[in-house]
Protein backbone atom coordinates (compact mmCIF):
# COMPACT_ATOMS: atom_id res chain seq x y z
CA UNK A 1 0.00 0.00 0.00
CA UNK A 2 2.85 2.41 0.72
CA UNK A 3 4.30 1.74 -2.72
CA UNK A 4 1.04 2.69 -4.45
CA UNK A 5 0.81 5.81 -2.28
CA UNK A 6 4.36 6.85 -3.11
CA UNK A 7 3.98 6.17 -6.82
CA UNK A 8 0.75 8.12 -6.84
CA UNK A 9 2.55 11.10 -5.33
CA UNK A 10 5.36 11.09 -7.90
CA UNK A 11 7.78 9.03 -5.80
CA UNK A 12 9.81 5.97 -6.70
CA UNK A 13 8.67 2.56 -5.49
CA UNK A 14 10.93 2.97 -2.45
CA UNK A 15 9.64 6.46 -1.64
CA UNK A 16 12.58 8.39 -3.11
CA UNK A 17 12.33 11.61 -5.09
CA UNK A 18 13.00 10.90 -8.78
CA UNK A 19 13.41 14.56 -9.73
CA UNK A 20 16.64 15.56 -11.40
CA UNK A 21 19.28 17.35 -9.35
CA UNK A 22 21.13 19.76 -11.58
CA UNK A 23 23.35 21.09 -8.83
CA UNK A 24 26.82 21.60 -10.32
CA UNK A 25 29.47 19.25 -8.97
CA UNK A 26 32.75 20.60 -7.67
CA UNK A 27 35.80 19.94 -9.82
CA UNK A 28 39.28 19.33 -8.38
CA UNK A 29 40.00 23.05 -8.93
CA UNK A 30 36.94 24.04 -6.88
CA UNK A 31 34.98 25.38 -9.86
CA UNK A 32 31.53 24.01 -10.62
CA UNK A 33 31.39 21.64 -13.59
CA UNK A 34 28.66 22.63 -16.02
CA UNK A 35 26.25 20.21 -17.64
CA UNK A 36 27.28 19.66 -21.26
CA UNK A 37 24.19 20.36 -23.37
CA UNK A 38 23.24 18.68 -26.63
CA UNK A 39 24.56 15.20 -25.81
CA UNK A 40 23.19 12.59 -28.22
CA UNK A 41 22.78 8.99 -27.06
CA UNK A 42 22.82 5.79 -29.09
CA UNK A 43 22.34 2.21 -27.94
CA UNK A 44 25.42 0.01 -28.25
CA UNK A 45 25.30 -3.76 -28.50
CA UNK A 46 28.24 -4.80 -30.69
CA UNK A 47 28.18 -8.34 -29.24
CA UNK A 48 24.47 -8.95 -29.90
CA UNK A 49 22.75 -10.46 -32.89
CA UNK A 50 20.65 -7.37 -33.72
CA UNK A 51 23.01 -4.65 -32.41
CA UNK A 52 20.19 -2.87 -30.58
CA UNK A 53 19.20 -2.14 -26.96
CA UNK A 54 15.73 -0.53 -27.09
CA UNK A 55 16.59 2.43 -29.36
CA UNK A 56 13.04 3.81 -29.28
CA UNK A 57 13.36 5.25 -25.78
CA UNK A 58 16.92 6.66 -25.93
CA UNK A 59 15.66 10.26 -25.91
CA UNK A 60 14.41 9.69 -22.36
CA UNK A 61 18.02 9.60 -21.16
CA UNK A 62 18.66 13.26 -21.93
CA UNK A 63 15.20 14.82 -21.71
CA UNK A 64 15.65 16.26 -18.20
CA UNK A 65 12.68 14.25 -16.92
CA UNK A 66 13.64 11.67 -14.29
CA UNK A 67 10.24 9.99 -14.70
CA UNK A 68 10.99 8.80 -18.26
CA UNK A 69 13.38 5.89 -18.73
CA UNK A 70 15.38 3.72 -21.11
CA UNK A 71 16.24 0.12 -20.38
CA UNK A 72 18.46 -2.56 -21.79
CA UNK A 73 16.95 -5.66 -23.32
CA UNK A 74 15.92 -8.25 -20.73
CA UNK A 75 18.37 -11.15 -20.56
CA UNK A 76 17.80 -14.65 -19.20
CA UNK A 77 21.49 -14.87 -18.17
CA UNK A 78 23.84 -12.41 -16.50
CA UNK A 79 26.47 -10.58 -18.53
CA UNK A 80 30.12 -11.34 -18.01
CA UNK A 81 32.95 -13.53 -19.18
CA UNK A 82 32.07 -17.16 -20.02
CA UNK A 83 29.78 -18.68 -18.93
CA UNK A 84 28.11 -15.24 -19.17
CA UNK A 85 25.94 -14.41 -22.17
CA UNK A 86 28.27 -11.65 -23.43
CA UNK A 87 30.73 -9.28 -21.76
CA UNK A 88 28.49 -6.24 -21.83
CA UNK A 89 26.03 -3.83 -23.42
CA UNK A 90 26.10 -0.09 -23.43
CA UNK A 91 25.42 3.40 -24.66
CA UNK A 92 27.43 5.73 -26.88
CA UNK A 93 27.44 9.37 -25.76
CA UNK A 94 28.12 11.78 -28.64
CA UNK A 95 29.19 15.18 -27.33
CA UNK A 96 29.03 16.72 -30.82
CA UNK A 97 32.67 17.83 -30.72
CA UNK A 98 35.73 17.06 -28.62
CA UNK A 99 34.96 18.27 -25.10
CA UNK A 100 36.62 18.12 -21.69
CA UNK A 101 34.61 15.78 -19.48
CA UNK A 102 34.90 15.73 -15.70
CA UNK A 103 32.12 13.25 -14.88
CA UNK A 104 29.14 11.31 -16.16
CA UNK A 105 26.20 10.75 -13.83
CA UNK A 106 23.95 7.78 -14.56
CA UNK A 107 20.65 7.82 -12.70
CA UNK A 108 19.61 4.19 -12.33
CA UNK A 109 16.00 3.34 -11.53
CA UNK A 110 16.99 0.56 -9.12
CA UNK A 111 18.48 1.46 -5.74
CA UNK A 112 21.43 -0.94 -5.91
CA UNK A 113 20.32 -3.27 -3.14
CA UNK A 114 19.91 -6.18 -5.56
CA UNK A 115 22.39 -8.99 -4.83
CA UNK A 116 23.74 -8.49 -8.38
CA UNK A 117 23.77 -4.70 -8.86
CA UNK A 118 24.74 -2.73 -11.95
CA UNK A 119 28.44 -2.77 -12.79
CA UNK A 120 29.22 0.06 -15.14
CA UNK A 121 32.38 1.40 -16.80
CA UNK A 122 33.05 4.66 -18.65
CA UNK A 123 35.37 4.53 -21.66
CA UNK A 124 36.85 7.40 -23.64
CA UNK A 125 36.85 6.77 -27.40
CA UNK A 126 40.06 7.92 -29.10
CA UNK A 127 39.63 9.87 -32.33
CA UNK A 128 36.45 11.09 -33.95
CA UNK A 129 34.97 7.85 -35.33
CA UNK A 130 31.85 6.31 -33.79
CA UNK A 131 32.87 3.11 -31.97
CA UNK A 132 31.75 -0.16 -33.54
CA UNK A 133 33.40 -2.73 -31.26
CA UNK A 134 33.12 -3.52 -27.57
CA UNK A 135 35.43 -1.39 -25.43
CA UNK A 136 38.75 -2.83 -24.29
CA UNK A 137 41.55 -1.62 -22.09
CA UNK A 138 41.29 0.40 -18.91
CA UNK A 139 38.10 2.40 -18.38
CA UNK A 140 38.23 6.04 -17.29
CA UNK A 141 36.05 5.14 -14.29
CA UNK A 142 33.85 2.37 -12.91
CA UNK A 143 30.87 2.22 -10.55
CA UNK A 144 28.64 -0.43 -9.04
CA UNK A 145 25.24 -0.21 -7.39
CA UNK A 146 22.10 1.73 -8.19
CA UNK A 147 20.57 5.15 -7.71
CA UNK A 148 22.89 7.95 -8.84
CA UNK A 149 26.18 6.55 -10.07
CA UNK A 150 28.89 9.10 -10.80
CA UNK A 151 31.75 8.03 -13.02
CA UNK A 152 34.72 10.39 -12.82
CA UNK A 153 38.35 9.70 -13.58
CA UNK A 154 41.28 11.01 -11.59
CA UNK A 155 41.70 13.68 -14.29
CA UNK A 156 39.24 15.15 -16.84
CA UNK A 157 39.29 13.46 -20.26
CA UNK A 158 38.98 14.90 -23.74
CA UNK A 159 36.71 13.08 -26.16
CA UNK A 160 33.90 13.45 -28.61
CA UNK A 161 32.53 9.98 -27.88
CA UNK A 162 32.19 8.16 -24.56
CA UNK A 163 30.91 4.64 -23.99
CA UNK A 164 28.93 3.61 -20.91
CA UNK A 165 29.41 -0.16 -20.66
CA UNK A 166 27.40 -2.44 -18.35
CA UNK A 167 29.26 -5.60 -17.36
CA UNK A 168 26.56 -6.75 -14.91
CA UNK A 169 22.83 -6.03 -14.78
CA UNK A 170 20.50 -6.14 -11.77
CA UNK A 171 18.14 -9.06 -11.46
CA UNK A 172 14.51 -8.26 -12.32
CA UNK A 173 11.95 -11.02 -11.72
CA UNK A 174 14.50 -13.78 -12.38
CA UNK A 175 15.99 -12.10 -15.47
CA UNK A 176 18.57 -9.32 -15.88
CA UNK A 177 18.00 -5.74 -17.07
CA UNK A 178 19.21 -2.21 -16.34
CA UNK A 179 16.87 0.80 -16.37
CA UNK A 180 18.10 4.40 -16.47
CA UNK A 181 16.19 7.66 -16.08
CA UNK A 182 18.89 10.20 -16.98
CA UNK A 183 22.50 10.51 -18.14
CA UNK A 184 24.21 13.80 -17.32
CA UNK A 185 27.65 14.67 -18.72
CA UNK A 186 29.61 17.42 -16.95
CA UNK A 187 32.65 19.37 -18.07
CA UNK A 188 33.51 22.14 -20.52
Amino acid sequence: MAVAFNLGRGRTALGGDPDADNTPQETPTGQAAAVIAGVQVDDFDPLGTDGEENPGSLGNLVDGNARTTWRTQTYFDQLGPPPGLKTGVGLILDLGATRTVTSVEVRMVDDGTDPAPNRLALYRVAGTAVPTEAPTGEPVATAAGGGRLTLAGAEPVQARYLVLWWTALPEVAGDFRAEVSEVVVRGE
